[in-house]
C-alpha cells in the first residue's frame, strides 16, 4: 500500500500529481508568509527553514517543474529535495489505497499540515516513517482510520500491525519538537534577540571586544511588548558597559562575560557559522547548556553572544510522559497489545545512542529517560501497553534509491510482563 522506494526520474510526475491532489497554494502561501516574517526578523531564517522544510522544498520542486516542463532532469538529483519528494510519494500512495471518504479527509489533513500546522506535519511524517519501517520488514500495516467511516468518539491508534502477536499490535506515534517542555521557546528567544539587535544596533555595532551575555528570567519572557522593550534596554545597558559582571532588575538577571573575539571569529569562518558545530564553544562562553544562542559580529571587530534561560528547569520529560499517558488511555482499544512510538525532533542519533549506552552501564545511575519510561510502563492501568520506543531525529527516514540513508537510533523499552506480551514484539526496531 505505502510506496517505499523513490527514484529521481519519477520526482517530476510525483510532484505534478501531488500538486493536483493537495494544491500548490498550500506551500506557496506558507513560504510567502514566512519569508515576510524573515524580512522583519532575519534571526528567524534558520528556524523557519527547519519548521517549514517540506514547504520550502515543494516550492523548489514547483520552480523546477516550471523550468523543465515536467521532464526529468539532473536538477532533481538533489538530496535537499528528497524529504519533500518522499513525503509526496507516500501521501499519494495512501490516497490511492483509501476509500473516498478517508482520501478526502487525508488530503485536507495534508493541506492543513503544510500551510499552517508544522507540528501535525511532523506527526504525519513520523507515522509514515514508522509504517515504512514495518512494511520493509514484511509486516502488514493498516491505518485504522481508513476503515472507519465515522472516527468521532472512537478509540483509534495511528497504525495497526495485523500480523504481529496473537491479535495484532496497535501503534500510537507521538512526535516531540525541539521546543517541547521549554520554558522559553526558540522562536521567543529569537524574537527577543532581534529586539535587542534592532533597537540598539547603533551603539552595539561599535563594540571592539567579545561580550557573552546570559539573561535569566524568573520563569518565562514577559508577554507584553512594552515589558520586552524594557528588557532589551536592560540587556543593551549591561553589554555596553563592556565589563564582566551582573545587572539585576526585579526577577531578571543579566550576566556578562568578556572574552577575546579573535578565536571565535576564526572558528566562525571555519564552520560557516553553523550552530551545531559552534554549540560547544558557545556553551562554554555562556555557561549554558542547550539554550537558544545567537552570535553577532560587530562592525568594529567585536562579537556579541546572547543567550536566555529560565530559573525553572525545562520539562521535556514531563511533557512527554503526560502525552504518552493520555494516548495510552485514549487511543488504544485495550483489547490487543499496544506500543508507543515517540520521535524526538531535536535529539540526534548520536545523542540518543549515548543515553542508551549510559543506561547499559550497571555502575551508572539510570538516565531520566529510562526512569520515566520504566515508571510509565510499570503502571497497572496500562497492562495493554507492551512497550515504548524512542526514536532520534533521523530515524526511519524513507529511503531514496541509490542514496545511503543516514540512519538513526531507536531506544526500546519492552514490557514483557504484560499479559498481552508476545515474543514477536521483541526487536521490532532492531
Amino acid at each position: 500500500m505505502l510506496a517505499l522506494e523513490l527514484h529521481c526520474r519519477d520526482i517530476p510526475k510525483i510532484y505534478a500529481r501531488f500538486s493536483r491532489e493537495i494544491g500548490e497554494r498550500s506551500w506557496v502561501k506558507r513560504v510567502s508568509c514566512v519569508k515576510e516574517e524573515i524580512k522583519g526578523n532575519p534571526f528567524l531564517e534558520s528556524y523557519h527553514h527547519q519548521e517549514s522544510s517540506i514547504a520550502f522544498q515543494l516550492v523548489q520542486l514547483n520552480e523546477l517543474q516550471q523550468r523543465f516542463g515536467g521532464f526529468a532532469s539532473m536538477a532533481y538529483n538533489d538530496h535537499h529535495l528528497y524529504q519533500a519528494a518522499s513525503f509526496a510519494m507516500q501521501v499519494l500512495s495512501v490516497i490511492d489505497a483509501s476509500s473516498r471518504v478517508f482520501a478526502d479527509r487525508f488530503r485536507a489533513r495534508v493541506r492543513d499540515c503544510i500551510s499552517t500546522n508544522p507540528a501535525d506535519l511532523r506527526a504525519l511524517e513520523l507515522e509514515l516513517r514508522t509504517a515504512t519501517h514495518f512494511l520493509r520488514a514484511g509486516r502488514k500495516v493498516t491505518w485504522p482510520e481508513m476503515s472507519c467511516q465515522d472516527v468521532e468518539g472512537k478509540r483509534l491508534c495511528d497504525l495497526l500491525m495485523e500480523d504481529l502477536g496473537p491479535l495484532g499490535l496497535e501503534l500510537e506515534c507521538k512526535s516531540f519538537a525541539e521546543d517541547t517542555g521549554r520554558k522559553i521557546t526558540r522562536r521567543e528567544a529569537l524574537e527577543f534577540f532581534w529586539l535587542v539587535r534592532s533597537n540598539h544596533w547603533k551603539k552595539l555595532r561599535s563594540g571592539t571586544q567579545g561580550i557573552a551575555m546570559v539573561m535569566t528570567v524568573n520563569r518565562k519572557l514577559p508577554t507584553a511588548h512594552k515589558d520586552r522593550i524594557e528588557l532589551a534596554q536592560l540587556v543593551a545597558s549591561q553589554v555596553l558597559s563592556g565589563q564582566t559582571g551582573a545587572l539585576e532588575s526585579g526577577d531578571v538577571k543579566v550576566q556578562t562575560q568578556c572574552f577575546d573575539p579573535l578565536p571565535l571569529g576564526l572558528e566562525l569562518s571555519k564552520t560557516g557559522g553553523k550552530p551545531d558545530q559552534l554549540r560547544g564553544t558557545l556553551e562554554k562562553l555562556t555557561g549554558t547548556v542547550n539554550k537558544e544562542t545567537v552570535v553577532i559580529s560587530t562592525e568594529a571587530g567585536g562579537a556579541l553572544i546572547m543567550a536566555i534561560k529560565s530559573k525553572e528547569d525545562d520539562s521535556l520529560m514531563d511533557k512527554i510522559v503526560r502525552t504518552l499517558k493520555c494516548s495510552a488511555s485514549a487511543q488504544f482499544t485495550g483489547k490487543r497489545a499496544g506500543m508507543m512510538v515517540a520521535g524526538f525532533q531535536g535529539l540526534s542519533a548520536e545523542q540518543l545512542l549515548n543515553i542508551a549506552t549510559h543506561d547499559q552501564d550497571p555502575d551508572a545511575a539510570p538516565t531520566e529517560l529510562r526512569l520515566r519510561a520504566s515508571r510509565f510502563l510499570g503502571s497497572k492501568n496500562r497492562d495493554h501497553i507492551v512497550g515504548a520506543v524512542f526514536l532520534s531525529s533521523s530515524s526511519l527516514r524513507p529511503a531514496v534509491a541509490d542514496i545511503q540513508d543516514s540512519g538513526g537510533t531507536a531506544y526500546n523499552f519492552p514490557k514483557r510482563e504484560s499479559p498481552f506480551w508476545s515474543d514477536e514484539f521483541s526487536g521490532l526496531f532492531g
